[in-house]
C-alpha cells in the first residue's frame, strides 16, 4: 500500500501513564470517581498512536478510502462466506471458538501486561483484554446490512442451545405474533414464570433464533421458561412494526400468563421494543389501541431489564451532537464509528420518513414512563448508550418508578450477553438474573428449585 496512507504528522507530547493497580482496586477507584462525577482515564484506541488512529478510522484519510474500495469490490464475497459459515455444524463452530479464544486468553496472561493489557483499562480482566484486541478492529471494515446480520448471527454458536432444550415455534399471522417459546424450566416447576426477551441489533440485525442457547442458559439459571419474540426488522419494515410486534407477543403471552409471571428483558433495540410495549400498555386508548388487538388496560408485568438500551434516535451533527452515541463511539467495540456510519442514515426512514419529529416520536427516550413496572438497567459507562439510558433513569426516578441502575465502567455497549467469555459479562449477568429472581414470589419459589448459578 501506499507509504502516503500512513504518513505521520509531528508527533505530539509524550503522554505519561499510571501505575496499574490490581483489577479489583482499579475498579473500586474508578467507581467512586465516577460517582463523583469525575472522568475516568481510558486508554484510548489500543494505546495506538493518535496519529495513526487518525488514518486507520477517520473518513476521507487516503487508507479509508482505499479500505472502501476493496471492501465494495469484496461485498460479493460476503454471501460465499455467510454460506459457508451456515454449512459448518453449530457445535464445531462452537468448540473451534472456544479452543481459538481461549488460546488468545493464554498468550494475554504470559505476555508482559504492557502488551496484553490494551483494554480501556488495567483493571479489566485478562479475557476482557482480549476482546479488546480481537474486535477493535471490526471499525476498519466498512459496515453492511449483510455484514451486520452476519456479525450478529455469530451468538447462535457463540451460545449454542441444549440437545437437551424442548422449543416451539409460535407463528400467529393472524394475531401478528412470532417467537420461539423454550420449555427451559425445571419440571419440578408447575406453571413457570417467562423471561420475555427482545433480541438487539439496532433494528437491522439479530434474530430470535439465534438467541435460542443464549437464553436458555438464564433462563434455566432462575428455574423458568422463555419466549423469544421474533419481531419485525429494518430495512424491511419500520421500527413501528417492531414494536408492534412486540406488544403483540406480550399480550397473547398475558392470555397463558399472569402479569407477575412475566418479566421483559431487551438487549440494545430490543431493550427499547420492551420498554416501548409498556409505555403503550399505559398509553391512553387511542395509542394503545393502534399497536394492540384487545381493549386495554395492559397489566404491567413483574419487571423489566433493559441491556445497554438504544432508546434515542434523534441524534446527529446537529441534535444533541456530544452524546454518547457520537462522543464513545472511539471506546465502543460493537457499535463503532463503522456500524453508526451505516445505521444513522437509515433512521429516518425505519422512523417512518417524518424527519426528526417522527425520530423523536419513535425514541422510548421521550415517551411518558408513569406507572411502569420494576426497572433493571444495565449499561457501561463507556458504550455508545451510556447518556440516554442515565437519561432514562432519571426519568423513571422522578415519577416514583422502582428502578435499580447498574453503570459499570471500561466496558462496551451490551456487555453482559459476553457473559461466557469475559468475568465482567459473567458477574452483570449474575446480578440481572438476581434481580429477576427477587421479582415476587412466583421468581423466587422457581428459581429456589435449581441449584444456585448458572448452567
Amino acid at each position: 500500500c501506499c507509504p502516503a496512507m500512513f504518513a505521520r504528522p509531528p508527533r505530539p507530547p509524550a503522554a505519561t501513564m499510571a501505575a496499574a493497580a490490581s483489577r479489583e482496586s482499579a475498579l473500586d477507584e474508578a467507581s467512586s470517581v465516577h460517582q463523583a462525577g469525575g472522568a475516568l482515564e481510558v486508554r484510548r484506541s489500543l494505546g495506538l498512536p493518535p496519529w495513526l488512529v487518525a488514518q486507520l478510522v477517520r473518513p476521507g484519510t487516503p487508507f479509508r478510502r482505499f479500505i472502501e474500495v476493496v471492501s465494495a469490490l469484496a461485498v460479493p464475497l460476503d454471501l460465499l462466506l455467510a454460506r459457508l459459515m451456515a454449512a459448518v455444524p453449530v457445535k464445531l463452530k462452537h468448540l473451534a471458538i472456544k479452543f481459538l479464544f481461549s488460546a488468545v486468553v493464554g498468550l494475554h496472561k504470559l505476555l508482559p501486561h504492557f502488551i496484553a493489557r490494551r483494554g480501556l483499562s488495567p483493571s479489566l480482566s485478562a479475557e476482557a483484554h482480549a476482546l479488546s484486541g480481537l474486535m477493535w478492529a471490526a471499525r476498519l471494515v466498512p459496515m453492511t446490512l449483510g455484514r451486520l446480520r452476519l456479525g450478529l448471527s455469530s451468538v447462535a454458536f457463540l451460545y449454542p442451545a441444549s440437545a437437551a432444550l424442548r422449543d416451539e415455534v409460535v407463528d400467529l399471522p393472524e394475531r401478528g405474533v412470532r417467537g420461539i417459546y423454550l420449555h427451559a424450566a425445571p419440571a419440578a416447576v408447575e406453571d413457570p414464570p417467562v423471561i420475555v426477551y427482545f433480541f438487539g441489533g439496532a433494528f437491522f440485525g439479530g434474530c430470535a433464533s439465534d438467541s435460542r442457547g443464549l437464553i436458555e442458559r438464564y433462563a434455566r439459571s432462575v428455574g423458568c421458561d422463555a419466549f423469544l419474540v421474533d419481531y419485525r426488522r429494518c430495512p424491511e419494515s419500520l421500527i413501528e412494526d417492531s414494536y408492534r410486534d412486540g406488544c403483540r407477543a406480550y399480550e397473547w403471552l398475558l392470555e397463558r400468563k399472569k402479569p407477575e409471571q412475566l418479566v421483559l428483558m431487551g438487549s440494545s433495540s430490543g431493550g427499547a421494543v420492551a420498554l416501548w410495549v409498556l409505555q403503550l400498555a399505559v398509553a391512553p386508548e387511542a395509542e394503545r389501541s393502534k399497536y394492540f388487538l384487545g381493549p386495554g388496560p395492559i397489566p404491567q408485568p413483574a419487571g423489566q431489564a433493559l441491556i445497554g438500551a438504544f432508546l434515542n434516535y434523534t441524534i446527529s451533527e446537529t441534535i444533541d451532537p456530544g452524546n454518547s452515541v457520537r462522543r464513545h463511539q472511539e471506546l465502543d467495540l460493537v457499535v463503532t464509528e463503522r456500524v453508526y456510519e451505516f445505521v444513522q442514515p437509515k433512521l429516518d426512514v425505519a422512523c417512518g420518513s417524518q424527519g426528526d419529529t417522527g425520530k423523536r416520536k419513535m425514541s422510548p427516550l421521550f415517551q411518558d414512563v408513569q406507572g411502569l413496572c420494576p426497572t433493571y438497567l444495565s449499561f457501561s459507562s463507556h458504550e455508545v448508550c451510556t447518556d440516554d439510558n442515565r437519561a432514562l433513569a432519571e426519568k423513571l426516578k422522578c415519577v416514583g418508578v422502582d428502578v435499580e441502575v447498574s453503570d459499570q465502567p471500561f466496558l462496551w455497549h451490551a456487555f453482559p450477553l459476553f457473559a461466557g467469555y469475559c468475568p465482567e459479562g459473567e458477574e452483570e449477568m449474575q446480578r440481572i438474573m438476581s434481580w429477576v429472581k427477587r421479582r415476587g414470589p412466583v421468581f423466587s419459589a422457581a428459581a429456589a428449585s435449581v441449584a444456585n448459578g448458572f448452567c
